[in-house]
């Protein structure tokens, strides 16, 4: 082998080193930096986490701390509380308004959930809230006085549980929605079954969802059924005094006035009008866009679009005409004897 190929190899055996040296400075050098960016990351972090405990403290207490060891034990045992105000605006003569505003105390959580953003809950001390194992509340939902939350509850931000309202186990409770006082929602359906010795009461395991931005009327009721879940669409509204029976579908945007009962079993569809004391059967099924004019009776399937009336539901047209009938009923009735008197 002359010097030449000698050489040739040498070089080429060096290169080979240099760049696998330089690849290896370059890489070490690479997660380098991605260590230091961790390590800063959480720096950053536990400095955004000290300044939130630092404006907490001011909040509640009126002035920030410089003491170390006061601020760890407000972060380990301060309360915070949470408030509502209102404005209640009163016109005045000469177009003047008044403005009072009221700031209720609706309850407290402690100051480490509101800084490490943990599942809100709300404390029972002193507003007599009950709130079960497993439930979980979003931000900025509000819990007001004497609301009993049974375990394993979900309930979305933004949304308003008025006093005295009761939420069952495992029930579903999207954000921005309001219970209003007096309503129970996923409370056992009505399941019973008749036997030799009476009725036997059947186990309701079932679980009620109510979708993003639903409002329930004081003193409501909506029902779980035996499996499977009572759904409540996307932006309904229910006045009060409703009963929705267990397994039943509302379907988006529907709404439906004071006293409509509704059996177990029942779909409504979408944008569907349900006027005041409207009673719907058992398995009934009301298309998108219906409407039951007050008191109807519904029995059977109504069409998506239809308008029904009266007991039992029929057309409003039809029923229009029934009841023009209707109030003729005496003058036909005295025609019908004369004719008979007539005939004989």
């Amino acid at each position: 082998m002359n010097l030449t190929k000698i050489l040739t190899y040498v070089l080429f055996g060096i290169s080979l080193f240099l760049g696998y040296y330089l690849y290896s400075g370059v890489q070490n050098t690479i997660e380098d930096q991605k260590m230091v960016d961790v390590k800063e990351a959480a720096v950053i972090e536990k400095l955004k986490l000290i300044r939130e405990a630092e404006i907490l403290f001011q909040e509640v207490n009126g002035r920030y701390t410089s003491n170390w060891d006061s601020l760890i034990n407000f972060i380990k045992n301060g309360q915070v509380a949470i408030i509502e105000r209102r404005e209640e605006i009163k016109q005045k003569e000469y177009g003047g308004e008044e403005v009072t505003v009221h700031i209720d105390t609706l309850g407290y959580i402690p100051a480490r959930e509101r800084i490490f953003k943990e599942n809100f809950s709300v404390s029972a001390a002193d507003d007599g809230i009950f709130m079960g194992y497993k439930v979980k509340v979003g931000d900025r939902a509000c819990i007001q006085a004497n609301v009993t939350i049974y375990p394993e509850v979900e309930i979305g931000e933004n949304t308003l549980l008025h006093a005295n309202c009761t939420i069952h186990e495992r029930t579903q409770i999207g954000a921005d929605c309001v219970i209003h006082s007096g309503a129970v929602i996923g409370g056992e359906g009505f399941g019973f079954v008749p036997t030799p010795t009476g009725y036997f009461k059947i186990e309701q395991s079932g679980y009620v969802v109510l979708e993003t931005g639903v409002e329930v009327g004081s003193n409501s009721t909506i029902d779980r059924p035996t499996v499977g879940e009572t759904r409540v669409g996307r932006g309904v509204k229910i006045d009060n005094l409703v009963q929705i029976g267990h397994g039943s579908t509302i379907g988006a945007n529907t709404v439906m006035a004071a006293q409509v009962g509704m059996a177990g079993g029942v779909k409504v569809g979408r944008n569907v009008v349900l006027a005041g004391q409207v009673g719907i059967a058992n398995q009934a099924e009301i298309g998108d866009g219906a409407i039951a004019t007050a008191k109807a009776g519904v029995h059977n399937d109504i069409a998506p679009g239809a308008i029904v009336t009266g007991i039992p539901a029929l057309p409003h047209a039809l029923f229009l005409k029934a009841s023009a009938v209707y109030r003729r009923l005496p003058e036909i009735y005295q025609t019908v004897r004369q004719l008979k008197k007539a005939i004989r």
